[in-house]
Formats: C-alpha cells, structure tokens, sequence
C-alpha cells in the first residue's frame, strides 16, 4: 500500500487526498461523515479535499440522493488528470512561444541598458558612417522603425 500512496503523491496528490480517494476506492460510496471515520479526518477538511478530488475528476458527488454522498471515479480517470495536465502544459509552452515572439519585435532589450559611446577620429568619420549604414538599417527594419541616435547634418547633406 505504500507504493500505491508514493505513486499517488508522484501524481500531484496530497496525503489527505489520498487517504480519501483510497478510502473511496474501497466503499463504492461514503457519506462525508462516514469518510471522516474512515480516515481519521476533520469533515471541514474531508469537504475540502473531496472538492479537490471532484475538481480533479477523481471522485464523485451523488446528487440524485438527499444527503450527499462521494464516490471514486474510475481509476482511469488518473491518466485523464494526467492528460488534461499535459494539455494545460502545452498550451503554456505555446503561449510562452507567442510571447517571447512577441517580446523579440519589442523595441528594448530584457536586462539593463548600458549605453555605448565610440570615439572615431574626425579624419574617420565619414567611412566609419558608410561602413555602419548597412548594419543600422537593418536594426531599424528588425525593431520599430525609428531612428535613435545623432547626425551631423553635413553627412546627410554630403551624400545627396
């Protein structure tokens, strides 16, 4: 029995859930006061954990009847906790995707902005320019469009 409780704590489940879903699996069905007894529980938490379990989709609640009553889910239904776990799990990665696609178009970088100074010789410039065009423009095509930056007008004038 303590395999069956170590692999139901690997599943996600806590120790009160499965004392509960044990419990459950062996009457077909319990009431919250008899599932208390049976597990040595406080009912306030019995309530609880029950709800856990219902939500999870391994126990059921008996509506048809006027007291409420619990009973376990077939024990398939833990590779169907399982399964919709890996389904939220890929639409996180997925989403994840999108943002960080998202992110990347954005106009800053994550993380602290240092500022970059470069010296170039007045004698240079103007190559220095050319040669930077290229890779400029690229930048600007990649993240917002906008220029960023200084110009000395005599380089614009010079190259029409």
């Amino acid at each position: 029995m303590a395999i069956v409780n170590e692999h139901l704590a690997q599943l996600g489940l806590s120790e009160n859930e499965i004392a509960v879903y044990l419990a459950l699996l062996k009457k077909s069905r319990l009431s919250p006061a008899e599932l208390s007894k049976s597990v040595n529980m406080n009912r306030t938490t019995v309530y609880s954990v029950a709800k856990e379990l219902v939500k999870k989709g391994l126990a059921e609640e008996d509506l048809g009847s006027t007291s409420k009553y619990l009973s376990a889910t077939d024990s398939n239904s833990l590779i169907d906790l399982i399964e919709k776990e890996e389904k939220a799990v890929l639409r996180k990665k997925e989403t994840a995707r999108k943002v960080v696609k998202e992110l990347s178009a954005l106009p800053f970088k994550i993380g602290p902005s240092i500022p970059r100074i470069r010296f170039i010789e007045e004698n240079k410039v103007e190559k220095f320019l050319y040669e930077q065009t290229d890779k400029w423009n690229e930048s600007i095509k990649k993240f917002d469009g906008l220029w960023w930056g200084f110009q000395d007008k005599k380089f614009a004038e010079a190259s029409n």
